[in-house]
């Protein structure tokens, strides 16, 4: 599935980490806040290399979350409908 590359882009323009935060609901109105532990872009890697690594990480973090919490997640958009451009090029890696 395509994934959004803005918080590596930001990330890679900025130097700033990223942060992941999961919000999950409880009884009566009552949400945990799970802040994980930052990480910063790879700089040793070219830009291409360094998003593809960030998105990586990004997307194992959601996965692992999702499959804590599987109640908490569905998708009202077309995730899993695109794919990136540049599949052909990674599908040996996945």
């Amino acid at each position: 599935a395509a994934t959004p590359t803005g918080a590596a882009v930001f990330a890679m323009r900025t130097g700033a980490p990223i942060v992941p935060i999961f919000t999950h609901r409880y009884k009566d109105d009552v949400h945990k806040i799970i802040v994980e532990k930052p990480f910063y872009i790879e700089t040793k890697l070219n830009d291409e290399q360094a998003i593809y690594s960030c998105m990586e990480k990004i997307t194992r973090l959601i996965e692992s979350d999702i499959r804590q919490y599987p109640s908490e997640w569905g998708w009202f958009h077309r995730r899993w409908k695109t794919q990136p451009k540049d599949i052909e090029e990674h599908k040996n890696e996945i």
